[in-house]
């Protein structure tokens, strides 16, 4: 795959757009790291994992049961990209933070970096001993009140599409 349209590289075209939308009173996390040159699974994994824990997503708050509850669909992680990205009237703005069909279409993008292949962790309700999936090692995690998005993985990127947000 040429660097001209490696995932890398049309994540960082996402994230230029997406950083021209300004939050009502939030902000985004938008990072990625390439994966591709890591041979094996395990190794892959690890890379993956430390990956989240540079960004927050680390025990105790989030472990093995986090993950495994946060793991969802991607047209499940379509809908709770979207609503992360739209905010309104659901997280107390009187107004779209961005409008519905522009929060869909980035969500699209997003989830299309992602092959066949592709794993993607999402704010789902918690089950069982599980908590919300959030990035909780964050230093200014709790000066908010939503927390949304997606933290995707697949053999050569793994990324990260949230958004952190106040009413």
């Amino acid at each position: 795959m040429s660097n001209e349209h490696s995932p890398l590289k049309r994540f960082n075209e996402i994230k230029e757009r997406l950083l021209q939308r300004k939050r009502v009173a939030g902000i985004y996390l938008l990072e990625a790291t390439d994966l591709s040159a890591i041979a094996s699974d395990g190794a892959k994994r690890d890379g993956f994992l430390d990956f989240a824990t540079r960004l927050g997503f680390y025990p105790p708050d989030v472990g093995d049961d986090e993950w495994r509850n946060g793991e969802v669909f991607r047209e499940d992680a379509r809908q709770y990209i979207t609503h992360a990205l739209q905010g309104g009237a659901e997280i107390g703005h009187s107004r779209w933070d961005m409008p519905p069909a522009d929060a869909a279409s980035f969500a699209g993008e997003f989830l299309n970096l992602f092959g066949d292949d592709g794993r993607f962790y999402c704010n789902a309700p918690p089950a069982g001993r599980a908590q919300v999936l959030a990035p909780y090692g964050r230093p200014e995690f709790r000066d908010y009140i939503f927390s949304g998005g997606c933290v995707a993985v697949d053999a050569h990127l793994t990324a990260v599409l949230w958004v952190l947000d106040n009413d």
